[in-house]
């Protein structure tokens, strides 16, 4: 892959004698969506803290823009990289605004108190908050308290855009807690970031909306990318039986060439 934003090589990380990633390497591209996906335990979230920084590899080094990740001070790295992780609890009376405007106001230096506003506006209509604008965030459900998440991380890809021009998005399980039409309304705001450069990289479960949204697939299983490449190459019978230790049949309907994947039942359901 060409114009990585991203690499990393043989990554390896254990807790005591458990080993979460084993020797990982991939890279990550400007203009393309990245989806991980693997059972409960493979390590997507782990390898995502790695790729973000939070976690350090006991083994193995990950490039930012071809420099040592560890390197970056965090405002630089907090204007190439926004990660939304799978809990963002917020344990401060702040109001939905106060909350998507984090990420700009840390990252915004040269922007105005107007550009600023407009930013978080345009984040928080994307996010489809608006309307909870004032509201503490303590007081909302699961699912819009991850909307509002969503809308920190536009904001601050947004604002980092006025230092870099080249960034990343990491995204750990963005459509947990939502309803089918906000998933599809993040996934959407997603690939139209990843179209405009960025490059975005997401956890999801969902094997069906990831094979609709991926430009790239990762599998990890026990640790290990055991496949990656477009949805319609990785995703076979065989790949995910294998990984998801069930029997799966995986279909492509035309006229596009994403695959479906329909899971059979393990067994017959009892007669009533």
């Amino acid at each position: 892959m060409t114009d990585a934003i991203l690499t990393a090589e043989s990554l390896t990380y254990h807790v005591g004698t458990s080993v979460l990633i084993a020797d990982a390497s991939l890279e990550l591209a400007g203009g393309r969506m990245t989806i991980v996906i693997g059972p409960n335990g493979a390590g997507k979230s782990t390898l995502l803290k790695l790729l973000t920084g939070e976690l350090r590899p006991k083994e193995g080094g990950i490039k930012l823009l071809g420099e040592n990740l560890a390197a970056f001070k965090p405002w630089r790295l907090a204007c190439i990289r926004a990660v939304m992780p799978q809990s963002g609890a917020v344990s401060l009376p702040f109001t939905v605004r106060e909350v998507a405007g984090l990420g700009v106001d840390g990252v915004g230096r040269s922007l105005s108190r107007a550009e600023k506003s407009a930013v978080i506006g345009r984040a928080l209509e994307t996010a489809d908050v608006s309307d909870l604008a004032s509201r503490l965030i303590g007081t909302l459900s699961g699912g819009e308290r991850q909307r509002v998440h969503f809308a920190r991380v536009l904001g601050q890809i947004a604002a980092g855009q006025t230092v870099s021009d080249r960034q990343i998005l990491f995204l750990d399980e963005p459509t947990a807690n939502l309803d089918l039409s906000h998933q599809l309304d993040l996934l959407d705001a997603a690939a139209r970031l990843a179209q405009e450069g960025v490059a975005v990289v997401a956890v999801i479960h969902d094997l069906n909306l990831a094979a609709a949204y991926a430009d790239d697939l990762i599998v990890l299983k026990d640790g290990r990318i055991v496949a990656r490449g477009a949805p319609a190459r990785v995703m076979t019978d065989a790949l995910m039986s294998a990984v998801f230790r069930l029997d799966v049949k995986v279909g492509a309907p035309p006229p596009g060439n994403v695959p479906f994947i329909v899971p059979r039942r393990r067994a017959a359901a009892p007669q009533r």
